[in-house]
């Protein structure tokens, strides 16, 4: 797992995302801060839980 820190600050401006990449050959489940810089996380897709199980 890929893992790139960002700011811990919880302000108002986070938007946190969920995306598919399949970047490399390689399927990925990345999710993403796109109000912070470098604040990501990403997991093979495969290993990724089922997202309605999470409901």
């Amino acid at each position: 797992m890929a893992v790139a820190p960002g700011h811990a600050d919880d302000g108002p401006d986070r938007e946190v995302i969920g995306s598919l990449d399949d970047a490399d050959d390689r399927e990925s489940y990345v999710i993403a801060d796109i109000a912070t810089e470098e604040a990501w996380v990403s997991i093979d897709a495969e290993e990724a839980p089922d997202l309605e199980d999470m409901r």
